[in-house]
């Protein structure tokens, strides 16, 4: 190895390591003293865990929040464009909070276009409220879990994309952020505490994927793919969005109202619906119901046993002869 060029060395080999065995191999010998310095304290895409920071074999002393910390002291490049953080549930030291601000201000500083912030704070008393340097930036994508959004937090102009799990939220604070949100794109909001009832208002939003939130109400009429990990009939779409081609849902009663909002989306494609037992019967499905353009469709009836699953067979068909042009059809018993 040591005939290859140093050219080689910094732009093939030492990226490839775990970044403590990239600074290691500076102890290799005199002419890779400072081979390390330049791939790893330029990186424009930084993705801190223990995998990529500590390798497979991590160590007693490991410790993430001071290896970051020093990291961004020595950090050298004009530009970032990812910054990641993995904080899991391990036997290693936590995360300061004050230091993950600092790392989001620099991450800003340096004209960051995605962050993602995974953490754990069940050894926590509560979770950290996240400080952002104000609305102007160049943040496009940004994914938390466990991890608030302070109070007045204002959004980012040039968001697209915003991914929430686990983060306390209400029905106040999201319609302030979508608000300050106008070019997003993609909304993922998943086990977040304090919504009951939430309201999306979106003109470029075309993804989006909820669980848990029990009354919805969408304006979105660029809507493209839908995920809602609850009943269908709990959503009201304020403006039926005409290309909406992706449902993925559950039903808790398959009325005929239910099924006319569902194929009252004239380009839709995919339907893949969830029916539990304890939801009762599938209803008759109408003769003029029709489903123009639906390609695949998914049933879920594998919470009915075998003698359920034999009455709900009929319905099934009825189903299958409402979409014309279907060409998948998926059964789960």
């Amino acid at each position: 190895m040591n005939k290859l060029p140093d050219s080689i060395l910094e732009s093939c080999i030492i990226p490839l390591l775990p970044m403590r065995d990239a600074v290691e191999t500076s102890l290799i010998s005199r002419r890779w003293r400072h081979l390390w310095r330049h791939s790893v304290l330029t990186r424009r895409n930084l993705e801190f865990d223990y995998p990529n920071v500590f390798g497979s074999r991590p160590r007693k002393n490991d410790d993430l929040d001071k290896f970051v910390k020093e990291y961004m002291e020595l950090y050298q490049g004009e530009k970032m464009d990812s910054l990641k953080v993995v904080q899991d549930d391990i036997p290693f030291p936590l995360i300061s909070p004050g230091n993950l601000d600092d790392w989001v201000r620099f991450a800003i500083a340096k004209g960051v276009e995605e962050i993602q912030l995974l953490l754990e704070w069940s050894l926590f008393d509560h979770k950290h409220e996240l400080i952002f340097p104000g609305a102007s930036s160049t943040l496009k994508h940004l994914t938390l879990r466990e991890c608030d959004l302070r109070p007045d937090f204002d959004g980012f102009n040039n968001l697209r994309s915003l991914s929430l799990s686990y983060v306390t939220v209400d029905q106040i604070f999201m319609a302030h952020l979508l608000s300050n949100c106008l070019l997003l794109e993609s909304l993922t909001i998943e086990y977040c505490n304090g919504l009951s009832h939430l309201s999306i208002v979106g003109d470029r939003l075309s993804d989006l994927k909820l669980s848990q939130c029990t009354r919805i109400e969408i304006s979105a009429p660029n809507l493209v793919s839908l995920e809602y990990s609850e009943d269908f009939a709990s959503i009201n779409f304020v403006r039926t969005p005409p290309h909406l081609a992706r449902i993925v849902t559950q039903v808790v009663k398959m009325h005929p109202a239910v099924l006319s909002c569902l194929a009252s989306f004239p380009e839709l494609e995919t339907l893949s619906l969830t029916h539990r037992k304890e939801c009762g019967e599938l209803s008759q499905i109408n003769s003029d119901l029709t489903f123009r353009n639906l390609k695949k469709l998914s049933l879920d009836l594998s919470h009915w046993n075998e003698y359920d699953n034999l009455d709900h067979l009929q319905s099934a068909r009825d189903l299958l002869k409402a979409a014309p042009l279907l060409e998948e059809f998926i059964l789960i018993l």
